[in-house]
């Protein structure tokens, strides 16, 4: 079933559903921390040769990191024996947290960490509702900071997304005045965000927001930053690969969709959409 065990002492055993490279970063560091990690991903052939209720008979963590879109035909293949695990949801573009009502022990991990850093453990911050993230995952390069707010946390990670796409549209670049401003713009329209869901503003404070603006709208690591400088060099670009912030952007509740960048970066994608 795929197990990673270190030869460090075990503290839990984790099933990390999903096998990308987020996923197995993650998984990386708990093994590095001395976790036993076993990986599920339907879509690849050698992370689905048990059925994933064999994959959870003696976990005591879930932790998933699948495309947002992927989740509904997960959430109802799930098997409901392991609904009371500890269930940690590291996919972003999902705001309602609702739809993990299933999960008694929900919680969520999100912020500004890109599969390859982490790799090269290079400092990174995380943002978490579940305590346990940081006996999984905080290192001497990895700290996991604590919120309560779950439906801010999945609001950054959500909106995280997709103002890469605008700051990509405008060629923005770290260290400028355009980009320190469009950074401040998309930090309080993140906070209204929020808060028109019910969530607390100063969450986006976190590394779950302002961490991961300025990581992802400055980077050219970011899919949706990519996605965004390609629409704007060639009006017939269009995503070949899976973009978070365009999949959370088309699905957006209207009075999200009515914020200023948020409708001006949607009103772009309309103009181009095929």
């Amino acid at each position: 079933m795929h197990d990673s065990v270190n030869t460090d002492t075990e503290h839990h055993t984790a099933a990390i559903i999903g096998a990308g490279v987020y996923g197995t970063a993650l998984g990386n560091v708990m093994i590095s921390k001395g976790h036993t990690v076993r990986y599920y991903d339907k879509f690849n052939e050698q992370f689905n040769q048990f059925p994933l209720s064999e994959v959870l008979a003696d976990v005591d963590v879930i932790v998933l990191s699948i495309p947002s879109q992927a989740v509904p035909d997960f959430l109802d293949e799930f098997p409901r024996e392991f609904c009371h695990l500890p269930f940690i949801s590291a996919t972003k573009g999902i705001l309602d947290p609702a739809v993990f009502d299933v999960f008694v022990n929900f919680s969520v991990l999100s912020g500004p960490g890109f599969a390859e850093k982490i790799e090269q453990k290079i400092p990174t911050t995380l943002t978490s509702t579940s305590l346990l993230a940081s006996d999984l995952l905080a290192t001497d390069w990895m700290t996991i900071e604590f919120t309560t707010d779950t439906r801010g946390i999945m609001t950054c990670g959500t909106l995280g997304g997709i103002y890469p796409i605008g700051a990509g549209l405008q060629h923005l670049q770290p260290d400028t005045p355009e980009f320190d401003s469009y950074i401040r713009l998309a930090l309080k329209e993140m906070k209204q965000a929020i808060q028109i869901l019910g969530g607390h503003p100063d969450t986006a404070d976190f590394a779950c927001g302002i961490g991961d603006l300025v990581l992802k709208c400055g980077s050219s690591l970011s899919r949706n930053f990519q996605f965004g400088l390609c629409l704007a060099r060639d009006p017939e670009c269009w995503p070949q690969v899976t973009t978070e912030g365009l999949n959370a952007l088309l699905a957006l509740p209207p009075e999200l969709k009515e914020l200023p960048l948020i409708h001006a970066i949607l009103q772009k994608i309309k103009a181009h959409e095929p």
